[in-house]
Parts: structure tokens; sequence; C-alpha cells
């Protein structure tokens, strides 16, 4: 026999339809199935931008370790109560935004965008000032032999591009988190 609620085919002594749960009542009748608990909705990308989420985390974990480190920045290298508080704030925005992602509420979406806007600014200003970048090269534990040996254009070469792709890479996980901004709930 067929299950008048789901069409299956089902036992002539079933009580229960596998398929969608319609059961017999007491007198033998059909009953049609308890309506199921809403399930989550499937929210595009979400193992993509949790699993950032969390290495954001990590990644503010690593500046909460070394929160003392000098910093390269505005051309020279900066060390005790600015570099702590540089390396904590930065610390607490990653923190920030890796719960943001991982949890999914909508205030996540605009920490991240905030922070992703952050960072880039910061970055900006390191490879706009080749003074910074010399700062960042100098104080690297390159030796005077190994600087008299090669050419530090070539480093601070490489530094430069490496900012600049971080930048590009990260503002395209930015516009992937905008075009998935559906996985964030909560809010408008």
């Amino acid at each position: 026999m067929n299950c008048r609620y789901c069409a299956e085919e089902i036992l002539e002594a079933a009580v229960v339809c596998r398929f969608c749960g319609a059961a017999k009542d007491g007198a033998g009748e059909w009953c049609a199935p308890a309506m199921p608990a809403a399930l989550p909705a499937s929210r595009p990308g979400g193992l993509t931008i949790k699993s950032s989420g969390w290495f954001f985390v990590l990644s503010g974990v690593f500046s909460l370790v070394w929160v003392t480190s000098d910093v390269a920045f505005l051309g020279a290298v900066r060390s005790g109560a600015f570099a702590f508080v540089y390396n904590f704030v930065f610390a607490a925005l990653f923190l920030a935004m890796g719960v943001g992602l991982i949890v999914g509420r909508w205030w996540g979406y605009r920490v991240f965008m905030g922070g992703t806007a952050f960072y880039s600014l910061d970055r900006i200003l390191f490879f706009v000032s080749k003074d910074t970048r010399e700062a960042y090269l100098a104080a690297s534990g390159i030796t005077q032999e190994v600087r008299g040996m090669i050419d530090m254009s070539l480093f601070d070469d490489g530094v430069f591009l490496g900012t600049v792709l971080t930048l590009v890479f990260w503002w395209g996980f930015g516009f992937y988190i905008y075009f998935r901004r559906g996985y964030f709930v909560g809010g408008g």
C-alpha cells in the first residue's frame, strides 16, 4: 500500500510511515505526520566563514602572546607602552572578528568589516613609508655582515610586495564576506 501523505510504498501492517512519519491512531486511521521542528536554515559559506573565524581567534591569541613585541610604525620601531597598546588593540580586534565570524551574528559582520578597514589603514601606513619598512628590516635581526653581502632593496621589495598581497587577499575575503552576508543573522 502507499502512504496517503507521502505516496511512498509501506507495508500493510505498518503503524508508522518510515518516510514521512504519518502514524495510525488507536482506531487504525492514518494521521498526518507531525510537523518536524524547523531545521536551521543552511547558511551559505558557513564552513568557510567559521574556519576563518577560528584562524582569526588563533591570530588574536598569538598577538596576545607577543603583546610586548616591538612594532614598526611611522618611521621607527616602537617598543614599551606603545607596542603593548598597539599589539593589544590588534589582538582584541582579531579575537572579536574571529568570534563574530564563528557565531554568525550581525554584529560579527560589522566588526569584521570595520576591522578590515582598520587593519588596511595600518598596512597602508606601513607600505607607503619607506622609513618604516627600513626600520622594520633593521630590527629584523639581519646582521651587518649579511647586509654587506646582499642588496637590501630586494628585501624591502619583498616586504612591500608581501604587504600588498596580504591586503589584496584580505580584501578578497572581505568581498566574500560581503557577498555571503546572509550567513550573519540577528539584524540588518
